[in-house]
């Protein structure tokens, strides 16, 4: 039942902090160790390419936010953590 950790490419999480929470859970289901989010607008450029942009701040707390009360919650069902 052990295997080697994943570390997975969650590209921008596919939308909004709705979807990025959605991709966590996706991934946690799947046994993901790590998910690895992106912050560039859409369509996204190649890293290494003149003009890109990033997501506000705020949209980016956002979806770190839910990030974080995905994984929470995932845990909490599996009586992982304790309210």
């Amino acid at each position: 039942p052990y295997g080697f950790p994943v570390f997975a490419d969650g590209d921008t999480g596919y939308g909004n902090a709705m979807n990025v929470k959605r991709t966590v859970r996706a991934f946690e289901k799947a046994g993901v160790a790590a998910i690895m989010l992106e912050d560039q607008v859409a369509p996204k450029q190649c890293g290494h390419t003149l003009g890109k942009q990033v997501i506000s701040r705020n949209e980016s707390v956002a979806k770190i936010k839910a990030a974080h009360d995905a994984r929470k919650e995932w845990r909490r069902e599996k009586g992982l953590i304790e309210e």
